[in-house]
């Protein structure tokens, strides 16, 4: 403020105003606040003039310190702790207001907007599927409530039903599971990894291109129409389950060009990379067993996922898909890993 006063009045003649020098505020910044004193500041009559007309005294001498200025400053600063004045004054709600306005962190915006990206990623997952719901029922006309919605009812409705199964699938199988979540991302790494640029990409296909000819001539495997296409991995989206069936199902396929492309990224690489470490968990039996296990999964419930996708379902035969995909599941809990262990 000092430095706003200071700048503030014109230099002129001795008998008018003139501009405040530092030696004549030195002695209000470096002092406590005392007891105003407006003499010789030609704050006095305005204070008398304001009174009169009833402004209010909390915007003590605004117009010496915007409009009229000063006459003399020697004594200034003797006016300025009243026009301060208290906590709740003009001059202190001013201040107050651009420290607030200074202070952007303590903005209600910055305030209120605190979410992680995993959060967002968890809010937008819920509120898909409760839409996917919701559309559902309300293309079939079935009601969303049931006649008891309490924890112990076998029957709450088809909304709260629907959504009961859904988490049941393979959703809550990633969410509470370490190692199936970490898989995912291990997945998507190597999507990057081996599509993160037009040279990588063109190697792979050339790579699958190469066994896929060598093993033909080796009559390790049989040729026919649309079999053996080219092929390129697509990252899996978050919530569509159906991607990472394509996504599994590619991997599967161009494993081995996909673990040559790998180390081909890790050669070229000066310091130690990424694509290393891949390879070695691309490898491990972990990865394999849980590739093979989400795989059959996948393949259980890829028909009814695409079922429920369509737009004409046909409630008789999703619901049949239902039963059949349940059925199947259990089966594949009690019976299901002698397979993928041997």
């Amino acid at each position: 403020m000092c430095a706003g006063l200071m700048e503030s009045q014109p230099s002129s003649s001795r008998k008018g105003k003139r501009k405040a020098q530092g030696r004549d505020l030195k002695s209000y910044f470096s002092t406590s606040n005392t007891n105003p004193s407006t003499h010789g500041s030609g704050v006095g009559n305005a204070t008398t003039e304001r009174k009169r007309v009833g402004i209010n005294d909390d915007k003590f001498g605004y117009e010496v310190f915007t409009k009229t200025g000063f006459k003399q400053w020697k004594n200034a600063y003797l006016a300025l702790p009243k026009h301060v004045g208290g906590p709740n004054s003009a001059h202190n709600r001013a201040r107050a207001a651009f420290d607030d306005f200074d202070n952007q962190e303590a903005s209600v915006k910055n305030k209120v907007i605190v979410h992680t990206k995993d959060e967002k990623k968890k809010y937008k997952t819920r509120v898909e599927a409760s839409l996917a719901i919701v559309s559902y029922i309300a293309l079939q006309g079935e009601l969303f409530r049931g006649h008891d919605e309490s924890e112990t009812s076998l029957n709450k409705g088809n909304f709260l039903e629907f959504l009961d199964w859904y988490k049941l699938v393979v959703v809550s199988v990633s969410k509470y599971c370490s190692s199936m979540e970490d898989f995912f991302d291990y997945v998507n790494m190597t999507v990057s990894s081996t599509g993160a640029s037009c040279k990588r990409k063109d190697l792979l296909i050339e790579n699958h291109r190469t066994i896929v000819s060598n093993k033909l001539e080796r009559g390790e495997i049989s040729s026919g129409r649309g079999q053996h296409q080219e092929t390129s991995l697509a990252r899996p989206a978050d919530t569509r389950w159906g991607s990472h069936y394509k996504t599994l199902l590619r991997i599967e396929t161009i494993w081995e060009s996909i673990i040559e492309v790998l180390s081909v990224v890790h050669d070229e690489q000066c310091n130690p990379s990424r694509a290393g470490g891949l390879v070695h968990t691309m490898e491990s039996f972990s990865f394999v067993f849980i590739m093979k296990m989400m795989l059959q999964i996948l393949r259980i419930t890829n028909e009814l996922s695409c079922m429920l996708q369509k737009k004409d379902q046909n409630v008789v035969e999703a619901m049949s898909l239902v039963i059949d995909v349940k059925t199947r599941l259990v089966n594949l809990r009690s019976e299901g890993y002698e397979p993928l262990l041997e």
